[in-house]
């Protein structure tokens, strides 16, 4: 008896203050959603999908397990690969860095022999030539004169030409080959040895 009272005011109150519209639209509005209500009864279901697609975009791809594991595979092997690449970029730039240093070194030798020779060029030139002939030159052929003198030989010329080439220090007896700056000394020579029948 109290349960059909009770119902029966419930019923009598909700008639009395229809102050809500029929329909779940003013629960969202309350709190702030606003909620996209299709009719599909009347639309076309292919518009009401495209709508929800436009909204939430396409569905994602369940993915199988097997299909799952072929990927985890790939994406191993890429890591993998990439790591070899990194080492073999990293070996290459230990190779190129030491090679570099290598010609840096080499380099820097070749640097102190030109530099060396250069002072010894720039001390000749610099040298006046009267200077270079009496330090070098006619100590030697003085010495080269006075052993013709003594020797008193048919052929004066080629007997100090001979001697000469006996008094360099870079000449061997035993491994003589062809100078070209000999050959033209040795012309020189002979040209003097013709002068000197001419007078």
């Amino acid at each position: 008896m109290l349960m059909k009272a009770v119902l029966s005011y419930h019923i009598i109150f909700h008639t009395q203050n229809d102050a809500y519209p029929a329909g779940f639209s003013q629960f969202f509005n309350e709190i702030d959603i606003f909620p996209t209500v299709f009719n599909v009864e009347e639309e076309p279901i292919e518009n009401i999908f495209q709508n929800i697609l436009g909204r939430f975009g396409k569905p994602a791809v369940l993915l199988g397990e097997d299909y799952r594991r072929q990927l985890d595979k790939e994406r191993e092997q890429e890591a993998f690969d990439f790591e070899k690449f990194q080492a073999c970029l990293e070996e290459l730039a230990d190779k190129k860095k030491k090679e570099y240093s290598h010609l840096m070194e080499q380099w820097a030798g070749m640097n102190n022999i030109l530099h060396y020779e250069r002072n010894i060029i720039q001390e000749l030139h610099n040298m006046p030539l009267r200077h270079y002939l009496m330090k070098f030159v006619l100590p030697v052929v003085t010495r080269g004169l006075n052993d013709v003198t003594q020797a008193n030989p048919e052929s004066p010329v080629d007997y100090l030409a001979e001697y000469l080439f006996k008094e360099n220090p870079t000449f061997k007896l035993s491994n003589v080959h062809y100078n070209e700056k000999a050959e033209q000394f040795f012309n020189l020579l002979c040209l003097m040895k013709d002068k000197l029948k001419e007078l």
